[in-house]
């Protein structure tokens, strides 16, 4: 049988609206470390715009296999060297001939002179596969930091093809800050990378403070970067893509956001519609032909005394409550019990640092649980 080459997905971050807290520039540098899932021959670029209010300019931009830029190829669009992502669109890069192959660590520097507002953004923090860093200076080339303890953001880059004979299953993780931060998605990416070369790609979709059943509210501009709610952004499936498995973790925000926000406060959630909603996510998949692989609902603790307030131990009653239930879901992986410290919380040995999220420790605890799943609905 004759091999068929085409573009394939190599790498997914999905960019998300910052329109409401938009990073204003009057020059920018930035530098962002991929790793590609697939072996390929030429390198595309995916750029978007979608939240902007005006076009967008990167007067150069390069890519290189080392992180000082050595050897580095210029980038074009529509074989121009000043590259213009038009306000509310995305545009493609012209091809680069570059020799990739799985697990090959790529870097994307992008320069602009021009004085203008950044809101299509993406971010992680653990950094061995994907990593980034941005200057306020276009003739700069900023230093990735390897600390896992700080946010490394980036704009608009949101995806890199690469020209293949390989033919991937592809694997969306997605819900909130748990899968954004990279924990939990960097030692999957790596096994299976390593284990299953060529044959899947993962796509990251998750957003930081995302709801299974309300969009974000709007106290304040930051709960605004919250975005849609899970099923909202399911439905209207953005990238496209449709993905062999889905990863979930989900429900945290939607018990501790009342917590903080007054609007969230009156969206009230009780047992049938948190577990309707499920149900309903589960029915987009399937129509999708996508597996559901779900995480039950993690520790938490907005105290830092050690002492929760009545409303946040009523809160951590019902999360075990809800966990209880979803422990009898077969699509559910039960990972909070591995994670958390009585009365509430994360244990110290994997908590982040602000008892709402794990560290890398906390992440491969996770990841060890749910690379049997993987294994059984991907390549069984």
């Amino acid at each position: 049988m004759k091999e068929v080459v085409a573009w394939q997905t190599a790498w997914y971050y999905e960019n998300i609206d910052f329109s409401a807290m938009p990073f204003k520039m009057r020059e920018l540098s930035q530098l962002i470390k991929i790793t590609s899932f697939l072996s390929g021959k030429e390198l595309r670029l995916k750029l978007t715009n979608y939240y902007g209010k005006e076009e967008l300019i990167f007067d150069e931009i390069y890519v290189a296999l080392t992180a000082d830029m050595k050897e580095k190829q210029r980038v074009t669009a529509l074989y121009q060297d000043t590259i213009v992502i038009p306000q509310g669109e995305a545009i493609w890069t012209d091809s680069i001939d570059l020799d990739i192959k799985v697990g090959q660590t790529i870097y994307v520097y992008m320069k602009s002179s021009q004085e203008q507002e950044y809101c299509d953004f993406k971010c992680t923090y653990e950094t061995s596969l994907t990593n980034a860093s941005f200057a306020r200076s276009a003739n700069f080339l900023p230093k990735l930091s390897d600390t896992w303890q700080s946010r490394k953001g980036w704009f608009c880059l949101e995806e890199v093809d690469v020209w293949t004979k390989a033919n991937p299953k592809y694997l969306e993780i997605t819900g909130d800050s748990l899968m954004e931060m990279g924990m939990i998605t960097a030692p999957l990416m790596q096994y299976l990378m390593t284990v299953h070369p060529d044959e899947v790609t993962v796509l990251n979709t998750a957003i930081s403070g995302s709801r299974l059943i309300h969009d974000a509210p709007h106290d304040q501009p930051i709960y605004e970067t919250f975005g849609e709610s899970l099923l909202s952004r399911m439905v209207r499936n953005r990238s496209g893509f449709k993905p062999e498995l889905t990863i979930v973790s989900i429900g945290a925000n939607d018990l501790m956001l009342p917590l903080i926000s007054e609007v969230a406060a009156r969206q009230k959630i009780t047992k049938d519609n948190f577990f309707n909603a499920v149900q309903r996510l589960n029915e987009i998949l399937e129509k999708r032909n996508s597996e559901l692989i779900l995480l039950d609902i993690p520790p938490f603790t907005l105290s830092h005394t050690g002492r929760p307030d009545d409303k946040e131990l009523q809160a951590q009653k019902f999360r075990k409550e809800l966990n209880s239930k979803l422990a009898t879901i077969p699509e559910t992986v039960p990972t909070s019990l591995l994670l958390e410290m009585l009365p509430c919380g994360v244990q110290s040995a994997y908590d982040f640092g602000d008892h709402m999220h794990i560290n890398q420790a906390g992440g491969r605890v996770v990841a060890t649980k749910l690379i049997p799943k993987i294994e059984q609905e991907l390549f069984h």
